[in-house]
C-alpha cells in the first residue's frame, strides 16, 4: 500500500518490504469530513486510569484499537501501555462489598485491575458471572470483529480507528464511561503502542482492499433503472396500444407521401 502522512510511525518501514501499491492507499492525514465524534487534530495521550481506586491492586484504563477487522485492547497503567497480546492471565473477583473486577496478568508478571464500571465497550459485564474467567479471556484477546455495532457505522471507512474513554471519577462521571470517543489512524508509537508491525500492515491493507471491492460493487437497479439503462422509454417503450398508435400514425404519413 502507499502511506499519505505528516508523521512517521514504527511500522511504515514495511514499505520496502512489500512495496507500494497506488491503488490501495492508507492516508493518515485529518479528514475535514468526519463525522461527529472523531478526535480532530492527533491525540497525543491515551486516556490514564482514575486517581479514585477502591480496590486492592492499581487499576488500568483501556481502550479498543481497530486494526481493520481485527479489535486489540489497550491497557494504560499510566507509564506503560500493556495490549491484548501481552495478557497471559485474567481472573474475575468480587469484593466483599461486590464490587467485581478483573485482574489482568501481563507477561512481565504484573498485575493490575479492570472495575466492572469500565467494561462500557465489553457488552454487559454483569452478564460474565456465570462464565467468569474464561469468558473475560475470551473478549479481552485480540479476536476479529467486523465493527457492526450501530455506533461505529459511521467510521467503518477508517482502517486503523481508535475507541477511547475519558476515565473521570466513576462515581460523578458516568456518562464519560459510557460514551466513547474515536481518533482516526492515530500515531501509533506517539502512544506507546507497539504490537507487530507485520499484523498491522496486513490487516490495514486487507481492509483497504474490502473497502475498495465494496465500492466498486454496483449495487442492484430497480426495474426503472434497468429500462433506462437498455434505451427504452417506460412510460411508452411496454405499453402495445401506444406503439400501435404510433405504428399506425407513421403508415398513414407514408401513405399520403405515396403519389
Amino acid at each position: 500500500m502507499k502511506i499519505i502522512s505528516k508523521f512517521k510511525d514504527y511500522y511504515d518501514y514495511l514499505v520496502s518490504k512489500y512495496g507500494q501499491d497506488p491503488i490501495l492507499v492508507f492516508d493518515r492525514r485529518n479528514n475535514s469530513l468526519l463525522p461527529q465524534g472523531v478526535q480532530q487534530g492527533y491525540l497525543h495521550t491515551l486516556p490514564t486510569p482514575p486517581e479514585r481506586w477502591d480496590y486492592p491492586l492499581p487499576a488500568v484504563a483501556h481502550s479498543c484499537l481497530y486494526v481493520g477487522h481485527q479489535a486489540v485492547y489497550l491497557f494504560h497503567t499510566g507509564q506503560k501501555v500493556y495490549t491484548s497480546f501481552d495478557l497471559t492471565d485474567v481472573r474475575y473477583c468480587c469484593t466483599k462489598r461486590y464490587c467485581r473486577y478483573c485482574v489482568l496478568t501481563f507477561r512481565d508478571g504484573t498485575e493490575y485491575a479492570l472495575g466492572s464500571y469500565y467494561f462500557a465497550p465489553f457488552d454487559n459485564f454483569y452478564g460474565w458471572r456465570r462464565h467468569y474467567s474464561d469468558l473475560c479471556m475470551e473478549r479481552l484477546v485480540a479476536h476479529a470483529d467486523n465493527r457492526s455495532r450501530e455506533y461505529q457505522q459511521p467510521y467503518r471507512t477508517i482502517p486503523l480507528l481508535l475507541e477511547y474513554y475519558r476515565f473521570a471519577d466513576h462515581k460523578q462521571d458516568t456518562d464519560a464511561l459510557n460514551t466513547p470517543r474515536y481518533a482516526e489512524n492515530p500515531q501509533l508509537s506517539a502512544l506507546g503502542i507497539f504490537i507487530d508491525a507485520d499484523f498491522v500492515w496486513q490487516n490495514i491493507v486487507a481492509y483497504l482492499s474490502q473497502l475498495k471491492t465494496d465500492a466498486e460493487t454496483v449495487p442492484p437497479m430497480d426495474n426503472a433503472a434497468k429500462i433506462a439503462s437498455k434505451g427504452f422509454d417506460g412510460k411508452t417503450s411496454f405499453r402495445p396500444k401506444m406503439k400501435n398508435n404510433v405504428s399506425g400514425s407513421l403508415h398513414n404519413i407514408n401513405n399520403k407521401e405515396t403519389p
